[in-house]
């Protein structure tokens, strides 16, 4: 994959070539070399949080959670994040670099500035992360979790 439209729960306003638009979608772009550092930081937070909670696990609860989801989504990537000893907030901050640094579109036609980010709801702030976590950040080690 090297590329997925997010579609906004929340609008906002933006400026392209001098003209007023309401955004409702979100073209995001697989990251390249240039954004291996913060990639790189995101996967590490995923892992660690992925560790934490293997161990906390017991054998039957994560066999009743795989019977339950055939697909680990976004909301899944997040709240393991979330319920580990990982800054929830370093994750949104390094995120939020990831996805203003030319590789998110709005609507297709202006690159997502960190200016604009901020008028990003948190709802879809925190979605839009996880989806991209989802399709690029952590694609390959969430494809070997579901087929093992």
């Amino acid at each position: 994959m090297t590329e997925f439209e997010y579609t906004l729960k929340q609008s906002f306003d933006y400026a392209h070539k001098g003209e007023q638009y309401t955004a409702s979608t979100l073209l995001c772009k697989c990251p390249t070399s240039k954004q291996i550092d913060k990639c790189a930081r995101l996967k590490q937070a995923f892992y660690r949080a992925a560790a934490e909670s293997a161990e906390s696990a017991s054998d039957k609860q994560q066999g009743d959670r795989a019977a339950r989801d055939s697909d680990i989504t976004a909301q899944d990537v997040l709240d393991a994040i979330c319920q580990s000893s990982v800054d929830f907030g370093e994750v949104l901050s390094v995120g939020i670099s990831l996805i203003s640094s030319g590789i998110v579109l709005i609507d297709g036609q202006e690159k997502l500035t960190r200016g604009l980010v901020d008028k990003m709801s948190l709802d879809d702030l925190e979605s839009l992360i996880g989806e991209y976590y989802v399709n690029f950040i952590v694609a390959s080690a969430l494809q070997n979790l579901k087929s093992s």
